[in-house]
């Protein structure tokens, strides 16, 4: 417990001073936030470090009695997360684009606004639309923004949290063998995406380039905590695992 405080104080640490550095230096966080800058590939070194211990206690959750989800012999929940960090990964280096000069097909260029080869760039996406009108509310919550908070938001901390205060969703995810990320790690979540959005909203700080990508980074960083802890866990005596 002891070792978590002080875990958790470090990472506490190192978002205050990711965002004092944005406020104190402006000009300087607007050039390390630019394109292949060492914030973003910070966050896609994060994003394959976590796809790789997710892949590592995937294929190390093998079940010695029963069996995991759909009768599968290892947590497909890990496999999951694992492909998940992977294509986080090669949209934020928008799949190797740049390292290896890729040109984007024509037919990928007219749909991305930032001519990128990427999917969360693509007009279907955003906001707006090609005209850049606003679109419908149902269209909206489908950006690729909506979709990543709502998922950092619902596994990494309404569902610990459930977790935590309901007998019912224990057991629930106990007989799934889902991995439950620790709530605190999910409130530095809310904390960075509080940071981020005042940055963002501010008349005062509307003047800084590039402050998404520290967020991002740190978000990236977040996961790879998740996975530090899951494969934390891992190394705890093993419960018997129940077949769903």
């Amino acid at each position: 417990m002891r070792r978590t405080y002080i875990f958790g104080f470090l990472i506490f640490l190192l978002i205050i001073a990711a965002y004092a550095f944005i406020v104190l230096s402006p000009e300087n966080a607007s050039k390390l936030g630019e394109e292949d800058s060492i914030v973003e590939n910070s966050g896609a070194v994060c994003y394959l470090l976590a796809a790789i211990l997710s892949f590592f206690l995937f294929f190390n959750s093998k079940a010695n009695k029963g069996k995991y989800l759909f009768k599968i012999k290892r947590n497909i929940f890990y496999l999951l997360l694992g492909l998940f960090f992977l294509v986080c990964l090669g949209e934020e280096i928008s799949w190797g684009q740049r390292i290896f000069n890729l040109s984007t097909p024509e037919w990928v260029k007219s749909r991305n606004f930032q001519d990128e080869l990427n999917l969360h760039n693509l007009t279907l996406f955003q906001g707006t639309d090609d005209s850049g009108n606003r679109r419908h509310a149902s269209f909206v919550l489908l950006t690729a923004p909506r979709m990543y908070n709502l998922f950092w938001l619902v596994f990494c901390l309404i569902i610990p949290i459930l977790n935590k205060f309901s007998v019912k969703m224990r057991n629930f995810l106990s007989k799934l063998s889902f991995p439950v990320a620790p709530i605190w790690i999910g409130l530095f979540f809310l904390f960075n995406s509080i940071l981020i959005d005042f940055l963002k909203i501010s008349t005062y700080f509307s003047s800084i380039r590039n402050v998404g990508e520290f967020g991002e980074s740190i978000f990236a960083f977040l996961f790879l905590v998740v996975c530090i802890s899951f494969l934390s866990i891992s190394k705890e005596p093993k419960i018997q695992t129940i077949s769903a």
